[in-house]
């Protein structure tokens, strides 16, 4: 038996390329069978109305999204590049468009819809192949930890996308918001799972990032993206704030900002993922307002304070994973006042952490045990 994964895996970010190593890493573990379907995301399909609305009053906006989504800067990212080349297992074809996949459809026994925002129809323009729509085998679909990144789906044009999902086996989702969705849309049932990053123990992530420390004697790890919304200037503040309060050095991951602002800071550019978890886990504080910024400060106890979106109220992704595992209070509101320092427990959320662990893994599991071929 062998698994076909469909997600986005090919956006050189951290949390889109961990997601899936980790999603396929618990599979291989689990003795199951499985590669990524090497679908390109983006392609033409996706940018062309980004690149449209450049024109419009969002435009910073918009372009700092086809940055994060096409990589602008190919050298910034190579290490990122080639772990997605060498260390994930991929089809070996190469699938450049969705007509692409229709015309020539892989074959395995299980299809899985993989994590991150792949049923953000924002990002899609129309392409329904994150919802499996070019299987034509009959093989079972099933998805894991998808996320819609977003609060609310409504009207006609939720009812035309939920009803890919009425093919699928199971369905499991990341958010509490998204099983609502389901459930109000399409009238199906939906686990809420953790994220695949989640599904492995911080001994496995310990062992992925390696023994030795990036960086020497304690740190704050700043690691702040601007394409969903702008953190600045106040994301900086925070930053500040906590130096003055510890006094430790402030390592920054591809800075989205002036370095030449706050030149007493160290800068990291074209980290390799392992690096990237190196730094969450040896830093004695993180500042993010990265969802997987969040999910790998809980996973690996690191203090953290995930800064929120005041005025965005249709993305609950953070807000949601926190509440989950009991870590509100890791969580700061845009525009509040400066916090003390994170003081978080992490017996109690680090054991909600590992009972939800382990429902999400055994869903899973289940899952895919009730759709063997052998078992139909």
């Amino acid at each position: 038996m062998k698994i076909g994964i469909i997600t986005m895996h090919r956006v050189a970010h951290f949390g889109s390329v961990l997601q899936a190593y980790a999603l396929q890493k618990f599979l291989f573990d689990n003795g199951l069978d499985n590669e990524i379907i090497d679908y390109v995301y983006p392609n033409r399909q996706h940018l062309k109305p980004l690149r449209k609305r450049l024109r419009s009053i969002l435009a910073k906006k918009y372009h700092a999204i086809i940055n994060f989504l096409t990589n602008s800067s190919k050298d910034s990212k190579s290490e990122t590049i080639g772990f997605i080349r060498n260390e994930l297992v991929k089809s070996k074809k190469k699938y450049k468009s969705a007509e692409k996949l229709v015309a020539d459809c892989p074959r395995y026994d299980i299809y899985l819809t993989g994590s991150d925002q792949v049923w953000n129809t924002d990002y899609l323009n129309g392409d329904t192949s994150f919802f499996c729509s070019f299987v034509n085998n009959g093989a079972p679909k099933l998805s894991y930890a998808a996320s819609f990144g977003r609060f609310t789906f409504e009207g006609d044009d939720a009812k035309r996308w939920l009803s890919n999902l009425s093919s699928y086996k199971a369905l499991s989702v990341r958010e509490k918001n998204a099983k609502e969705i389901i459930k109000k849309h399409a009238g199906l049932d939906a686990e809420l799972v953790v994220d695949p990053t989640l599904l492995l123990s911080k001994k496995s992530w310990g062992e992925f990032a390696g023994e030795k420390p990036m960086v020497e004697g304690k740190y704050i790890l700043v690691y702040i993206l601007s394409y969903a919304w702008n953190p600045f200037p106040y994301a900086l503040d925070t930053v500040r704030h906590f130096e003055k309060l510890t006094g430790w050095k402030v390592v920054v991951i591809e800075p989205m900002f002036r370095r030449s602002d706050y030149p007493q800071w160290q800068y990291t550019d074209n980290l390799s993922p392992h690096q990237f978890v190196n730094l969450i886990g040896n830093a004695s504080l993180v500042v993010t307002n990265s969802f997987h910024g969040t999910s790998f400060s809980i996973n690996l106890e690191t203090p953290f304070i995930s800064i929120i979106n005041r005025n965005k109220v249709n993305d609950d992704r953070i807000k949601s994973l926190c509440e989950t595992v009991g870590c509100e209070d890791s969580l700061l509101m845009a525009e509040s006042p400066m916090p003390e320092f994170p003081c978080h427990d992490f017996s109690k959320s680090t054991r909600n952490l590992e009972e939800i662990r382990k429902k999400s893994a055994d869903f899973l599991l289940s899952a895919i045990e009730a759709n063997r071929p052998d078992k139909n």
